[in-house]
């Protein structure tokens, strides 16, 4: 019976399950980014939670998010992307990102499984390989109000640098906040 009940915390503290909160919700309704960075005393340096609505059709944002050779225009700290291996089309595949968090840290190689659930779900987490030990998480893709795609992303990141965790999430709450902003602009410009 405990081991039942430990596994449902444990399968409950998965950081891909977040949703926005009322609050939060009003904020999308508005076009605003909403990103929280919370501490994770004990297993990560952060909880990482951001969302948008953007009134593009989905197969766009899928695209953006999928593409390796679009992951360094996305998101901020990602300076490049290599897909190791993978499965069948939209089901798997194995990813290398070289990231470049902030000026006065080296790079970190990130190297994560990606299970797709197409038009829907990216739910990745670190594998043997990654200098992050912790790094998993969620991108999904949900109806909003007139047409919109809500884009939310959550995960769980642990530092391999010897920097307080409330510095790491500061760093990461502006790129994230940057990030989703920046696919935003890139899902709704013009073009296919």
């Amino acid at each position: 019976m405990i081991g039942i009940l430990a596994a449902a915390v444990v399968a409950a503290a998965w950081p891909g399950d977040w949703q926005p909160n009322a609050a939060q919700m009003a904020r999308l309704a508005k076009g605003e980014v909403v990103v929280e960075v919370l501490p994770d005393p004990g297993r990560s340096s952060g909880l990482i939670h951001a969302a948008i609505e953007i009134r593009t059709p989905v197969q766009r944002i899928w695209k953006l998010l999928t593409a390796c050779d679009t992951a360094s225009r996305i998101v901020k700290f990602v300076t490049s992307c290599r897909i190791i291996s993978h499965g069948p089309p939209d089901t798997w595949e194995l990813r290398e990102d070289i990231i470049e968090p902030a000026f006065f840290l080296p790079h970190i190689r990130s190297v994560i499984r990606a299970d797709d659930d197409p038009m829907r779900s990216i739910k990745f987490r670190c594998v043997p390989g990654s200098d992050l030990r912790i790094c998993d998480g969620s991108w999904r893709l949900e109806p909003a109000p007139d047409g919109a795609v809500r884009v939310i992303y959550a995960s769980a990141v642990s530092s391999p640098y010897p920097a307080p965790d409330w510095v790491i999430r500061t760093i990461i709450g502006g790129g994230m906040s940057d990030s989703m902003r920046t696919l935003q602009r890139k899902a709704t410009a013009p073009g296919p």
